[in-house]
């Protein structure tokens, strides 16, 4: 089900700028606060990272107590927010986070912590329907893949968060 928490950091006005472009495109102001608490700095029109935290929390905590396989079909943003947390790093490293693309990442639990897998995309098998559909790779990982319980699968899209 689609699950609006899982949307992506709300950049408000700097939405889409780079991160190389940043210091161009951003005002003075903003660079200043941000380099002196780039957590609880909000983006002009949008989230701070801590906000950002906040938003995606309630769903980390609901996919951690799932026995069962959970997919999430997220956002760049999202997806190294919730990297840094299965992998115990700190948040404000999360937009500097490298999330591999065109893969699905599992991680699993073991022991106190969790193991991370990459799995390249076009190792997945192929099923029926439109190309490029979230359900597409739900379907892969639930039906054909058979995840073992617990794992958690992450896969890059743009737009709404899906879990």
């Amino acid at each position: 089900s689609v699950r609006p928490f899982l949307n992506p950091m709300d950049q408000g006005a700097y939405e889409g700028v780079q991160l190389r472009d940043f210091e161009a495109e951003t005002v003075r102001d903003f660079q200043e606060c941000f380099a002196r608490d780039p957590v609880n700095t909000r983006f002009p029109g949008g989230e701070s990272y801590s906000d950002f935290v906040r938003r995606v929390l309630p769903v980390l905590v609901e996919v951690e107590q799932q026995v069962e396989p959970v997919i999430v079909i997220a956002g760049l943003s999202t997806l190294q927010l919730l990297s840094c947390y299965f992998e115990q790093i700190d948040v404000r490293d999360a937009c500097d986070y490298d999330f591999p693309e065109h893969t699905a990442v599992e991680w699993r639990p073991e022991g106190g912590s969790f193991a991370r897998r990459v799995v390249p995309m076009q190792s997945l098998p192929e099923v029926e329907g439109p190309c490029g559909t979230p359900g597409d790779v739900a379907q892969v990982a639930k039906k054909k893949r058979r995840l073992p319980a617990g794992s958690m699968m992450f896969q890059f899209a743009r737009g709404k968060g899906i879990i």
